[in-house]
């Protein structure tokens, strides 16, 4: 009884351990299952139940009482039926070259749960919500797990070893799925609340672009022919006073709209802090960050916008390409220049470019 016991803890063991080691390649949510590193998973996870079907006591000479089918049951839960049939096709394999009595009930045995698991994924949800597993998910999972062993049926002395085993079998099995889902759902809470944060701090919520910390990784990046545009919204402090608060961010809102809908896929439009704005335009060609400019410019003062009574805002914009000044001092340039507009009456676009007599170009 001991030996069966702690070979027993051997198979738990095993699958725990094994579960750990494959959770360090899930680092983001939701799961993207063609991901190599979800593929890395599955194939560490498919050597699973070959090993432990060794680790498990033998009843009779190739039928064991084991933990085998709990990978591909969990795999098929998460990743669907192909993630449970890559996850059991090894141990297939494994009992076809080395057949013995239980191979064929045990080959059986396993196609059952992976359909029974396929039939009522849905009905257990669990790829779509990490945490806890519920009590009511944990009572679909022990019906999926219910035709664990049954083709044993099938061996001359099946009924009088189904009689002995199929209950504490099952319930070994439950509980497995039970503490490695627990240790895989925390996971994956985890790896969601640390996206979610990740995702707060390079996307502005408001706006829906770019957060400031992204702009500064960014602009570190940027080759010389890249261009920085500073933009601000004229007067927001008026519509603040006038309309509220939240008719500001509706202001704020529409105009990051007009941004994005104006800038190409490569550029990159972030909220810089207030009502100003950072775009980054990628591999400009000469003369791109002056047509850019004004039609931001133009675009942004014929909208009107519903929650300031119909009125237009305007916007004041510094440019600079990074050229030979570099991230650093075009940001600067862009920003400097961005308060010229602002001094010259503002709604205007300023463009840092050397002309030949030595003076900043200034487009109206």
């Amino acid at each position: 009884m001991l030996d069966v016991l702690s070979l027993l803890l051997q198979n738990f063991s095993v699958l725990v351990a094994v579960a750990l080691l494959s959770l360090r390649f899930v680092t983001e949510w939701p799961v993207r299952p063609r991901r190599p590193q979800v593929i890395a998973m599955l194939l560490i996870w498919s050597v699973l139940p070959v090993l432990l079907y060794h680790a498990g006591p033998e009843l009779s000479p190739g039928l064991k009482f084991d933990l085998r089918n709990v990978p591909p049951v969990m795999a098929t839960l998460w990743g669907g039926p192909l993630a449970g049939v890559i996850v059991g096709l090894p141990f297939v394999a494994y009992r076809l070259m080395n057949a013995t009595a239980g191979s064929l009930p045990g080959i059986m045995s396993l196609s059952l749960v992976i359909l029974s698991a396929t039939l009522l994924r849905r009905r257990v949800g669990i790829a779509h919500q990490p945490g806890p597993l519920t009590a009511r998910q944990m009572l679909w999972i022990t019906l999926i797990l219910m035709p664990n062993g049954l083709p044993v049926l099938l061996l001359p002395d099946g009924g009088a070893v189904l009689q002995q085993i199929y209950l504490p079998l099952l319930a070994l099995n439950v509980t497995a799925v039970y503490v490695v889902g627990a240790i895989v759902n925390e996971r994956l809470r985890a790896v969601a609340a640390l996206n979610h944060a990740e995702h707060a701090l390079r996307e502005d919520a408001l706006t829906l672009t770019g957060s400031r910390r992204r702009f500064d990784r960014d602009l570190a990046d940027l080759s010389p022919h890249d261009v920085v545009m500073m933009l601000d919204i004229d007067h927001f402090k008026e519509v603040n006073d006038a309309h509220g608060h939240v008719a500001g961010d509706r202001v704020l809102s529409e105009v990051a709209e007009v941004i994005r809908q104006t800038l190409r896929s490569t550029d990159t439009a972030y909220r810089y802090g207030g009502e100003e704005f950072a775009l980054i335009l990628r591999g400009a060609a000469p003369g791109t960050e002056v047509m850019v400019a004004e039609r931001l410019r133009q675009v942004v003062g014929s909208r009107p916008i519903a929650a300031i009574g119909g009125r237009c805002v305007t916007v004041s914009i510094g440019v600079a390409r990074v050229g030979t000044l570099g991230p650093a001092r075009a940001l600067l340039a862009a920003d400097d220049h961005l308060y010229r507009a602002k001094r010259d009456g503002r709604n205007a676009v300023r463009i840092h470019e050397l002309t030949p007599a030595g003076a900043a170009l200034q487009l109206n």
